[in-house]
């Protein structure tokens, strides 16, 4: 689990980015995943790439920030495979974890991943000016 560190790096590095860059378009839809519990990740996942499908510019930009990711962890890509493993190993080791269980082929969706990275990685940022996913706004009409 060495490359960890990595990923949150990065993760954090690139969530700046998309803040400090104008299009921020993509940040209500990742909040929303913030807003749900770990254990309810699939759903809130399901939902979120429902809400950037709606735009092509809005799905691109999420196509992107994936690549962001991958391209700025350089030699360090097997932070991805170590999240994953990590993940499970915390469901799994945790009385109710079960609750959570994500399918196993869940864990080969890059996509999934990346996002469940920005979920677990983005709940404790703290960054001067930079509003968390926590305290944007929810979408409307989503339950918390």
């Amino acid at each position: 689990m060495d490359k960890l560190i990595a990923l949150k790096t990065v993760i954090e590095r690139v969530y700046v980015a998309i803040n400090n860059d104008g299009r921020t378009d993509i940040i209500v839809p990742m909040a929303s995943m913030a807003h749900k519990p770990l254990v309810t990740f699939a759903t809130a996942y399901e939902a979120f790439i429902k809400s950037v499908a709606v735009s092509s510019a809005l799905f691109d930009r999420w196509l992107n920030i994936q690549m962001q990711v991958y391209t700025e962890l350089r030699d360090d890509q097997d932070a991805i495979t170590q999240f994953a493993e990590l993940f499970q190993n915390v469901l799994n080791g945790t009385e109710g974890g079960a609750a959570g269980m994500i399918p196993a082929e869940r864990f080969q969706d890059t996509s999934f991943i990346i996002a469940l990275a920005f979920r677990v990685y983005l709940d404790a940022i703290v960054i001067e000016g930079v509003k968390t996913p926590r305290e944007q706004p929810a979408e409307e009409g989503a339950a918390a």
